[in-house]
């Protein structure tokens, strides 16, 4: 099965929680190996981050979680190559968000890019008669809800989330 161990007494409900590990297919096998962290709460699986890794460099596993209603059992594992496939694992935390915290940094991230100011430069041939020349946009009011766009399934869907994450670099689920 791999490494586990019960958390269920370190776990409050309705409390976002991040999952962060580095991992590292060692000898034994050749090519990419599926490494997931998971959570069987009463058992059921919750699927905390997942990434394939090889023995040529270190791994980091991203993922998060929240408990909608009280476990009676929560076990943490790490799952991965098939035996006698060495996996290493470091600095596995699971830890909770703090998402006042979070949505601050969230604010003042969208508000930024929301009220950026741009400026467009003409250069090349076909810009013979604009060349040198600049035109100045600058936003004057935004309405641009930065929420809309995402509903609670996307949230909830492992592959958008992960999608969110990693290219905004800003989400917080």
């Amino acid at each position: 099965m791999g490494l586990s161990q019960v958390i269920t007494d370190k776990l409050r409900l309705h409390v976002t929680y991040r999952v962060s590990a580095w991992v590292r297919a060692g000898s034994g096998g050749h090519g990419r190996y599926h490494v997931n962290v998971c959570l069987a709460v009463d058992n059921q699986w919750v699927n905390g981050g997942q990434v394939e890794a090889d023995g040529d460099q270190w791994y980091e596993i991203k993922g998060a979680f929240k408990l909608e209603k009280q476990p009676s059992k929560v076990t943490a594992y790490v799952q991965g190559p098939p035996p006698g496939v060495d996996l290493r694992v470091m600095g596995l935390q699971i830890y909770p968000v703090d998402r006042k915290a979070c949505f601050e940094y969230l604010k003042e991230k969208t508000d930024k890019v929301k009220k950026r100011d741009i400026i467009l430069k003409f250069q090349g041939s076909n810009a013979a008669n604009l060349l040198g020349s600049s035109v100045r946009i600058q936003q004057t009011e935004n309405s641009f809800a930065f929420g809309s766009c995402i509903a609670r399934r996307n949230i909830e869907n492992e592959d958008f989330a992960g999608f969110f994450c990693e290219e905004l670099q800003l989400g917080c689920i």
